[in-house]
């Protein structure tokens, strides 16, 4: 079935209808295969047992040991990140701690990495000053 249209009105209504059902087509796609990814990943946990944990630690200078407060801590490969207080203290919970790496970054210090083990309950990461 063709629709004729007489005027510019019926065809921007036209197009925006379009767009609109293009939109709402592509956003469902995208989550059915969200909710494929989402079971898989449900799955794997499932069949693969976790250590999940409480990880609190502390960040301190390398050459005087004083506390850095605001440095960002991360679990390398996660989206969980927290801050250091004043006291240099951060805290994350239910770390997965079979493959865990905590990184750490401040302004005008070096990176630092430390692994996790199922061992690991208070941290201590030290960072080296570029200066």
């Amino acid at each position: 079935m063709i629709l004729l249209y007489q005027n510019k009105m019926d065809m921007k209504k036209l197009g925006t209808l379009l767009i609109g059902i293009m939109l709402l087509t592509s956003m469902s796609l995208m989550a059915n295969e969200n909710k494929k990814t989402a079971s898989e990943n449900s799955a794997e946990a499932q069949a693969t047992p976790t250590a999940m944990k409480s990880i609190t630690g502390k960040v301190v200078d390398l050459s005087t040991g004083e506390a850095l407060a605001g440095v960002t801590v991360l679990i390398d490969g996660t989206d969980m990140v927290a801050f250091t207080d004043f006291d240099g203290k951060f805290k994350f919970s239910n770390v997965n701690l079979n493959a865990a790496k905590i990184s750490a970054s401040f302004i005008s210090y070096e990176k630092s990495l430390l692994n996790i083990s199922p061992s690991s309950s208070e941290l201590v990461v030290t960072m080296k000053s570029v200066y």
